[in-house]
C-alpha cells in the first residue's frame, strides 16, 4: 500500500514540475527576448518594440528600407537566444493594429520570409 502511494506522490510532483515549467517558460522567453532585442530601441526609425511571450511587435516611423533585414535578423537573433520560434510583426508606429508585414524564425532558419 505505502509504495502505491509513493508512487502516486512521485507522479504529482512530476505533474506540478511540469506545469509550472509550462506557465514559467513564456514569461522567461519574453524577459530573454527583451534582453537580447533591445538594440532595436537603437534604430532611428524604430519608435516602439513590444513582446507577447515569443512575438516582438515593432513599430517605425517612416518605413525603412532595409525593414526586411531588420525584422529577419530581430526573428534570428530572438530563435538563437530562447531555442524557440519567434515571430516579428512590423507596424506603422501610430496604428498598431495595421501591420507592413511579418517573419518567422524557426530552428535556425528563417521558416516565413518577410511579407503580408
Amino acid at each position: 500500500m505505502t509504495k502505491r502511494y509513493w508512487i502516486i506522490g512521485v507522479l504529482i510532483l512530476v505533474f506540478v514540475v511540469t506545469f509550472v515549467g509550462i506557465v514559467w517558460g513564456g514569461s522567461n522567453r519574453q524577459t530573454i527576448l527583451e534582453r537580447e532585442l533591445a538594440y532595436l530601441q537603437d534604430i532611428p526609425e524604430v519608435k516602439w518594440v513590444r513582446f507577447e511571450d515569443n512575438t516582438v511587435h515593432i513599430g517605425v516611423s517612416p518605413l525603412p528600407g532595409d525593414i526586411a533585414i531588420i525584422a529577419q535578423a530581430a526573428a534570428m537573433i530572438g530563435n538563437k537566444a530562447i531555442n524557440f520560434g519567434v515571430h516579428v510583426w512590423v507596424h506603422p508606429a501610430n496604428n498598431p493594429n495595421k501591420f507592413y508585414g511579418e517573419t518567422t524564425a524557426r530552428y535556425g532558419k528563417i521558416s516565413d520570409p518577410y511579407g503580408k
